[in-house]
């Protein structure tokens, strides 16, 4: 595997994590707990996160303030308060597995020993448009909406 496939390959399961993994966001001040979720026989887990409120942006200007960094840049300016509600995100990548049950196919000759080929394997190699179908019809089938 050349380095620009690893890359590649890095780009299409974080692409999945991120989009598909992130999940339901959590009603406000209710204790979430990490929930398993089953898709025609496949399982998976949402972590339960916890939000809350930090600061947000980095500045360069006083070495003694906060989010100081000496690499600021100007758009990072002003600081200011970031708040998460609660969340859940995909314990891990979505498995070649899960892709399969709920797209009923799999990419056509994208998935192969070199990257990892198996059940519990990332699903890699993915458009940003099979991506789209993939969480549209995995809020078909589990009723709950992901992002």
């Amino acid at each position: 595997m050349n380095f620009e496939n690893f890359v590649e390959m890095k780009k299409c399961i974080l692409a999945l994590l991120l989009m598909a993994s992130t999940c339901v966001m959590a009603q406000e001040n209710a204790a979430i707990k990490d929930t398993v979720i089953q898709v025609n026989g496949v399982s998976f887990t949402m972590v339960a996160v916890q939000g809350g409120t930090f600061k947000m942006g980095a500045q360069n200007s006083d070495a003694e303030g906060d989010n100081y960094d000496t690499d600021a840049m100007t758009n990072e300016a002003p600081l200011h308060r970031g708040t998460l509600s609660d969340y859940y995100i995909g314990q891990t990548e979505v498995t070649q597995a899960l892709f399969r049950v709920v797209m009923e196919s799999v990419p056509d000759n994208k998935w192969n020993s070199s990257y990892g080929l198996g059940d519990n394997y990332p699903a890699y190699y993915i458009s940003w448009d099979d991506t789209q179908k993939f969480i549209a019809r995995l809020d078909s089938l589990t009723g709950k909406k992901f992002r």
